[in-house]
């Protein structure tokens, strides 16, 4: 399953896209980058146009273009987070920052989950869960920026999952 659009970017950046075994959720896509370049997240709202393939993606990047005015997401209950893969004290103190946050914290993955947050020692088999219920998967570093800024980063060069590192050999 294959889903390919151009997207404008947070900073105003312009690209085509093609992701496999994407999730959504009503505010997001999330999935691998069939180049390689790993899980991603992009908002709906900043999708340009979707299309067939990629060629056709990137011919339909206009040369004159200006982003369109962003509006944010309308909050429809509290978000709730699950972290995994953290040492016990990193894990007990994002818990603290989520709750001071107005983020719900969950111990294991379920339907009402909004994001799944991983350290280093996450498995495969909860992210790929985490995913299949629709929520969206996070690094440290992606979990931090949301609450500095109110929105989910698209990437994390230091978050190493990939489509090949979630499949069952």
């Amino acid at each position: 399953m294959l889903k390919v659009f151009t997207y404008c970017n947070a900073k105003g950046h312009l690209g085509a896209y093609e992701i496999a075994n994407f999730s959504e959720s009503a505010e997001h896509y999330q999935g691998f980058l069939t180049d390689g370049g790993g899980i991603r997240t992009f908002r709906k709202d900043r999708v340009i146009e979707y299309f067939d393939n990629l060629k056709a993606a990137q011919a339909g990047i206009p040369e004159s273009y200006s982003p369109p005015e962003i509006i944010k997401p309308k909050k429809q209950s509290l978000p709730t987070i699950c972290f995994t893969g953290f040492k016990k004290d990193l894990k007990a103190q994002l818990c603290n920052q989520a709750e001071a946050a107005d983020i719900g914290v969950r111990t294991g993955v379920s339907g009402s989950l909004s994001y799944l947050c991983c350290g280093p020692n996450a498995g495969p088999v909860k992210l790929e869960n985490a995913r299949a219920a629709g929520a969206l998967v996070l690094s440290e570093l992606q979990f931090l920026s949301m609450l500095e800024t109110g929105e989910v980063p698209e990437h994390d060069e230091q978050f190493h999952y990939t489509l090949e590192s979630t499949q069952t050999k």
